[in-house]
């Protein structure tokens, strides 16, 4: 077409080379490879920015219609095929027909943020700032939680302190019995003293049974109580205790126990209790219990001396 080609009516009917000529006259340097929605962005967006202008031009006032109405602002034209085997423009009072006819179109919507279509590029347009929205923004710390930290830097020193006397306290009681059980074993380890306790379990036998034992009762009242209170304890009468026949009766149980030697003394008591039973009445102590007493003091005293001199033999090997 020729620079002095009128142009009139709307844009969407006509070919993608008309369009591309109306924006070379306009001055439009256009990008021949964008299709023909995008040229007639273009095209609009430039007639509605020098519209007071180029409504004054003879070439371009048909594209604004009747005064006063802009068809490039709200043109409802159906939009035909980009191909260049469309059908050609309608003019004249066809097109003004179908103007009439068209209802306006709905809005576009905002093209989402961050996209940027190539007519906008095209014509010189900056590409819209990012608004893309962080995908995790810090929250604000919790009163809780530093209510909670607080507490326990607070509590972690009597903690401390607390775990510590216990495991002080383990400590002692750990050293405390293996020096018992050492004292223990160092005891029993020696004959003398397991004859000894033998004739003491001997003695005790034969008190607590000879005595005739009495309860012995005891009223109190405790402060706060309802009423008294009636307390029994088992007593030995004093009569017996001052009584002959006691200490005459421990008497000839202590002539077979006399305390020579661990070796010895074993061997007399465990000859004399299987021979007679020397005036104790075996109601009182019987030989059992006198057999069996004697007979664990031998075993310790005939080990302890089998010890002693395989340590002697020892000794004189290495000497």
């Amino acid at each position: 077409m020729s620079e002095s080609q009128s142009w009139s009516g709307a844009l969407p009917p006509r070919k993608k080379g008309e369009l591309l000529d109306l924006a070379s006259q306009l001055g439009l340097e256009i990008d021949s490879t964008l299709v023909k929605t995008e040229i007639i962005d273009v095209l609009k967006t430039h007639l509605d920015a020098h519209e007071n202008t180029l409504i004054e031009d003879a070439r371009f006032k048909g594209l604004y219609g009747r005064k006063g109405q802009n068809p490039h602002r709200a043109s409802a034209v159906p939009t035909v095929d980009d191909s260049e085997d469309s059908s050609p423009a309608a003019t004249g009072p066809a097109i003004t027909a179908a103007r009439k006819r068209a209802p306006k179109p709905a809005a576009r919507p905002p093209s989402p943020a961050g996209s940027v279509s190539r007519s906008a590029v095209s014509r010189g347009f900056p590409p819209p700032p990012s608004t893309t929205t962080p995908s995790k923004v810090p929250l604000p710390p919790s009163p809780v939680r530093s209510l909670i930290n607080g507490l326990a830097e607070r509590v972690r020193p009597e903690v401390n302190g607390v775990v510590g006397n216990v495991g002080f306290a383990k400590e002692q009681f750990s050293l405390e019995t293996d020096k018992a059980l050492a004292a223990t074993k160092r005891f029993l380890s020696n004959s003398p003293n397991i004859s000894s306790l033998t004739v003491l379990w001997e003695l005790m036998v034969l008190v607590v049974s000879f005595i005739p034992w009495k309860s012995l009762p005891i009223v109190v009242t405790p402060p706060g109580s309802k009423g008294p209170i009636e307390l029994a304890f088992t007593v030995p009468p004093v009569e017996t205790l001052i009584s002959r026949d006691l200490y005459l009766l421990i008497a000839q149980w202590a002539v077979p126990t006399l305390d020579i030697d661990p070796v010895s003394s074993g061997i007399v008591r465990l000859a004399c209790v299987c021979s007679s039973t020397w005036g104790v009445p075996p109601d009182l102590l019987s030989v059992k219990t006198r057999v069996i007493s004697a007979a664990t003091a031998l075993a310790f005293a005939t080990a302890e001396a089998i010890v002693a001199r395989s340590d002697r033999g020892l000794g004189d090997s290495r000497d």
